[in-house]
């Protein structure tokens, strides 16, 4: 599996700053990423444009709420690495208009990145 920067960034601020369990979460997260097969992807400065242009568009079509920018800059992330799946439990990424979500993606001329919840991708692996 792959995680973006920002998936980084956001584990270390939550290190930093968060409230338990947060924290030690984050920090078993960060520390069992390789254990567990999570590679981080670095962008270009130009992929890094591309996916804050991307998720800002995200944020004006409202296909996530505004102060999710993080959020946003993670999907944006996924696609521009050409990463199909974005495995996550964050229900602002489940609860996404799907068909809203393919046309700005075909809008941006990005492959899709579709957000799962883990429990679905392994019963559909099964």
């Amino acid at each position: 599996m792959l995680a973006g920067p920002t998936v980084f960034r956001e584990l270390g601020f939550a290190i930093l700053y968060g409230r338990e369990p947060e924290k030690s979460l984050a920090s078993m997260a960060v520390g069992n990423a390789a254990k567990w097969g999570v590679l981080a992807f670095n962008l270009t400065r130009l992929d890094q444009t591309i996916a804050e242009r991307f998720a800002q568009k995200l944020l004006e079509r409202r296909l996530l709420p505004e102060e999710e920018c993080n959020d946003a800059l993670i999907l944006a992330e996924t696609a521009v690495e050409n990463v199909p799946m974005l495995v996550t439990s964050d229900q602002h990424f489940l609860d996404m208009d799907e068909d809203a979500l393919a046309l700005a993606f075909s809008e941006a001329d990005l492959p899709a990145a579709h957000p799962v919840h883990p429990k679905a991708l392994l019963r559909a692996m099964r």
